[in-house]
């Protein structure tokens, strides 16, 4: 059984966080208008305590259903796209901040970067506190690349529906929301499907798949900034 100590918790901790922050970073330089910078930190912050609001209902869904299967990753899928709306609604998007297309994106994504960094963090611990540096290290690279990503990707596809109906009437505007979540959960169902279905040899192949939606996404990302 691994032995959580403190320093365990803080390399554990920033392992996760870290790489989180250099792609909010990298997606906030990319706005013509930065947003505030507190809203953002609490953004992030949301997408971390949504974590463990998905974690405890994912639990119950697995419990219902007897264990993991593919309608229970649908499930799983499907909650973590919700929380991560719910926590960009409520600390960003029915706000005044939200003043332009672009937005809908950046605050989605950076939510979709707080879950991430709090995910990576658990992710990490055992490794950390069983001083499998190198396990921890390739473990953090790889959701680096991949998982994290697939956080933005999904979250991002979600904000560029939000984004192009900025201007449509409220129906409209619920529409594209509804679509965005219903794609986003399949993109996320559809990833951890192959994830649990590839043979470790191909993973990095899965990987390759993500950072090629990561240029799609970053391409309509340009697209929205010019609405």
């Amino acid at each position: 059984m691994p032995v959580l100590t403190a320093s365990t918790l803080v390399y554990a901790f920033f392992g996760g966080l870290l790489p989180a922050l250099l792609w909010l970073w990298f997606f906030n330089h990319e706005d013509p208008h930065p947003e505030p910078r507190g809203r953002l930190i609490e953004t992030f912050i949301a997408g971390m305590i949504t974590v463990f609001i998905a974690m405890a209902i994912q639990n119950i869904i697995q419990d219902a259903a007897g264990g993991i299967s593919s309608e229970v990753l649908l499930g799983w899928s499907f909650v973590e796209e919700a929380l991560k709306f719910m926590a960009a609604w409520i600390v960003a998007l029915r706000l005044n901040v939200f003043d332009e297309p672009i937005d809908a994106m950046i605050y989605m994504i950076t939510v979709a970067l707080g879950f991430a960094a709090m995910e990576n963090t658990l992710f990490l611990l055992i490794p950390v506190s069983e001083a499998a540096y190198l396990s921890s290290v390739l473990s953090g690279g790889l959701r680096f690349i991949g998982a994290t990503l697939v956080h933005v990707v999904c979250s991002g596809v979600m904000g560029a529906l939000i984004a192009a109906s900025y201007y449509k009437n409220k129906r409209i505007k619920h529409e594209a929301t509804a679509i965005g979540l219903v794609a986003a959960t399949l993109l996320h169902w559809g990833f951890n499907l192959l994830i649990m279905n590839t043979a470790q040899a191909t993973v990095l192949q899965v990987f390759a798949f993500v950072w090629v939606a990561i240029i799609i996404l970053m391409l309509v990302f340009e697209g929205i900034k010019r609405m």
